[in-house]
């Protein structure tokens, strides 16, 4: 293990990992371009050899090209957050919901450090700045399982000046103290969250995701479609989780775009 105030290392994570995670194998890396671009290499190999890759979280202290949603780059600087993908053989009917009940799950996972809310869909943000994201990529095969690939950025040691924009924060910003050891107590606990999630232990997932939203009916709020922006009062969310709006149209559900303004 590393001296008590020393930088994390791969070791040092590795040794940390919980008992409880054994059925979770750790592929701890110093460097890498992407987790998620890892994490896919090592699926399609293992599918490309028709053999079964086990449940495993790969994990970086730095990446170099990490991205989240819609191919926009995430700052991943080493030792300052939790940079992973956790891939999982999962039931294909479960796959739609991931986005929202792994955000969720990841929430209730930081609930005793910070107040985190999930920005629809999957943003974890506290006032208003975003703490941490997830991007979620899946393979099919034959039902009823396919893979998942659960990658998520949260943002820890950063101090204010170190933060990649004005919307971002992170623990240490938020007032909790600096530890250069959280991420040998925060890497597991999150990865595990995920992990339990995605074998489909959550089952009111839609009540717990909307306890943890931020939005609130009758909340006015702007999405961006792909090239249609539109508007209107948060109504609730529907069985699968998409925003039912009470626009100046009419109700409008929307199932996949970007909050930018609520």
């Amino acid at each position: 293990m590393s001296a008590p105030g020393s930088a994390p290392t791969v070791e040092s994570i590795a040794a940390a990992w919980p008992r409880e995670l054994t059925g979770l194998a750790l592929i701890a890396v110093n460097e890498v371009d992407s987790t998620q671009r890892l994490a896919r290499s090592l699926l399609e190999r293992h599918l490309a050899e028709d053999e079964t890759l086990p449940s495993c979280c790969v994990l970086a202290l730095a990446q170099t090209r990490g991205r989240g949603r819609r191919g926009r780059p995430w700052v991943s600087v080493p030792g300052l957050g939790v940079w992973a993908t956790v891939v999982a053989s999962v039931d294909s009917a479960e796959l739609g919901s991931l986005p929202l009940r792994s955000a969720a799950a990841l929430a209730a996972a930081l609930a005793d450090t910070v107040p985190v809310r999930v920005k629809w869909p999957n943003d974890l943000v506290v006032d208003g700045r975003k703490l941490g994201g997830l991007l979620i990529e899946t393979i099919l095969r034959e039902p009823p399982r396919g893979w998942a690939m659960v990658g998520f950025g949260v943002n820890a040691e950063h101090g204010e000046d170190e933060l990649p924009t004005p919307q971002a924060t992170s623990l240490r910003a938020l007032g909790v103290a600096p530890d250069r050891r959280r991420l040998e107590r925060l890497a597991p606990g999150l990865a595990g969250a995920i992990w339990r999630e995605l074998q489909g232990e959550s089952v009111d997932w839609l009540d717990d995701y909307r306890a943890r939203s931020a939005h609130r009916p009758g909340d006015r709020i702007e999405c961006d479609l792909e090239g249609e922006r539109i508007a209107g009062e948060l109504v609730d969310f529907d069985d699968h989780g998409a925003l039912r709006l009470r626009t100046a149209g009419g109700e409008r559900a929307v199932g996949a775009g970007d909050v930018f303004a609520w």
